[in-house]
């Protein structure tokens, strides 16, 4: 094959910008049909990226186009096959079907097919062969395989673009572009295989040597793979002046001033409070908060929010109605805090309830909900093995939204726990909501929120400015303008005027 192609190449050229187009690929095609090919095969890429059905059309549009039509392979989901369209009626149909031969078109092997694919053409027909990066003479001989009366009178002709022309003069005797011939692409050609070979011979060697070593040793079949990050994630090993190397881990390994200063940005920062464990399944025998004394610290929230959250006037809404407890990790996110004046900086996302029979709501952290939730799965069977219920505080909204004033605790997605046929506590889930700094609890049930919501904000005064700094606090100032709760808080802070 070699030996052929070198016979019957007729030239390698360069392909440059011409007066019709600048555009590469389509600078190929008027190549082609300059020359009077009748195929592009194209084994160097020089239309990646473009739709085959585009360059028949931009073929067919050339003034000197002399063929019936184009032949090429179309992809796309209505075809996905080799199709013609003719240049008469620009009409598109499977080459099965048509009334021409492949023969009598332009033939367009895109590089998927330029290996493989088999294309009755002219016994004299010429044909484009096209060079691209790191190209082998696999892929080189696959595609010049194309003529299949290669060596008789069908022909070829060879281009590539600039770079590839350039990489081919430096692998060269030549020292002009002008000058480079077929013997000089195969050279270069050749010298990429051998480049590709000598990177897969590691590879190669690593496999045999595994072949040879399984077929002594069954047991030696598995191969542990390395996920380690640092050869995972590693940069490539490159070559470099030991001096350099040198330089380079001393700075890594004595260069401590950085390390010194982040240390000192640390230290005078707060660090998140280690939870006090408890016994946990003491809560599935407690009536309510009350019976968890002695078991765990409880704190109820009004007392918490009086000593610890800015503004104080929180204080004043009406948490005895809500009956919000909470244990002693919920309410203890860092170490230090004798030293505050505020936790308002640091207060913990309400997520899960303890919803009691009694209608206490105790709040807890995640760590604790974890062992919590295991229990009650645990006994999942048994309806009474404790007296309350464990919610998710955005099911409960969620399912307030959708529900409304009638919600049951069975309501609530993924609820758990005893007696989910009562009502759920709407007071107490709007107070949980505001804790977290939210504004908007259910949008679709706004009277029912809204009742519930002035009940809990009842005793407090200048309510617009004192939730406006508390949601600021919580990081959700986006959420305030023209929110439920901020609208809400202006109409009762004018009804306290107008009284």
């Amino acid at each position: 094959m070699i030996d052929k192609i070198l016979n019957v190449t007729q030239s390698y050229d360069v392909l440059y910008p011409s007066e019709r187009t600048w555009i590469p690929w389509q600078n190929v095609l008027v190549y082609a049909v300059d020359i009077g090919a009748q195929a592009l095969i194209d084994t160097g890429a020089l239309l990646a990226g473009v739709a085959n059905h585009d360059a028949a059309s931009f073929l067919l549009e050339q003034a000197n186009f002399s063929f019936e039509g184009v032949t090429y392979y179309d992809s796309r989901m209505e075809n996905n096959c080799w199709v013609v369209t003719e240049k008469a009626r620009r009409t598109v149909m499977p080459l099965k079907n048509a009334p021409m031969l492949e023969k009598e078109t332009f033939v367009i092997f895109d590089e998927a097919r330029s290996r493989g694919s088999d294309m009755k053409l002219l016994p004299d027909a010429a044909a484009v062969l096209t060079l691209g990066p790191k190209l082998t003479k696999d892929k080189l001989m696959q595609g010049a395989g194309r003529m299949r009366q290669l060596g008789c009178d069908q022909t070829l002709w060879i281009a590539s673009f600039d770079e590839i022309a350039q990489s081919i003069l430096q692998a060269s005797d030549c020292n002009c572009l002008s000058k480079l011939s077929a013997i000089d692409v195969l050279k270069w050609v050749l010298d990429n295989t051998q480049a590709e070979a000598v990177r897969g011979l590691v590879e190669w060697a690593r496999n045999g040597i595994h072949f040879r070593v399984t077929q002594l040793d069954k047991g030696a079949e598995l191969i542990y793979e390395n996920w380690l990050l640092a050869t995972l994630y590693q940069k490539a090993l490159s070559v470099d002046k030991i001096a350099r190397v040198i330089e380079s881990m001393a700075c890594l390994g004595f260069e401590g001033s950085d390390d010194e200063l982040v240390t000192a940005i640390c230290r005078s920062g707060h660090k998140p409070a280690e939870e006090k464990i408890w016994t946990y399944t003491n809560i599935m025998r407690a009536q309510s908060v009350d019976d968890l004394c002695g078991i765990v610290e409880v704190v109820d929230m009004r007392s918490y929010i009086h000593q610890w959250v800015s503004p104080k006037e929180l204080a004043n809404l009406d948490w005895s109605s809500a009956r919000i407890f909470g244990t002693e990790n919920f309410f203890s996110t860092i170490t230090g805090r004798e030293k505050l004046d505020s936790m308002t900086e640091f207060l913990r996302v309400i997520d899960v309830m303890l919803v009691f029979h009694n209608g206490h709501v105790l709040l807890v952290s995640e760590f604790e909900a974890d062992h919590i939730l295991e229990l009650l799965w645990s006994s999942r069977k048994n309806s009474t093995a404790c007296n309350f219920r464990f919610l998710n505080l955005s099911f409960a909204c969620e399912g307030i939204d959708r529900v409304g004033a009638q919600t049951k605790f069975r309501c609530v997605r993924q609820a758990l726990g005893s007696r989910l046929d009562q009502s759920l506590a709407l007071l107490s889930t709007v107070a949980c909501h505001l804790y977290n700094g939210e504004t908007m609890l259910a949008k679709h049930q706004l009277a029912t929120v809204e009742t519930e919501t002035r009940k809990l904000l009842g005793p407090l005064g200048q309510r617009e400015s004192i939730l406006r700094n508390f949601v600021t606090s919580r990081g959700n100032t986006h959420k305030w303008t023209r929110s439920f709760l901020h609208e809400l808080c202006c109409r009762m802070d004018l009804e306290d005027c107008e009284a």
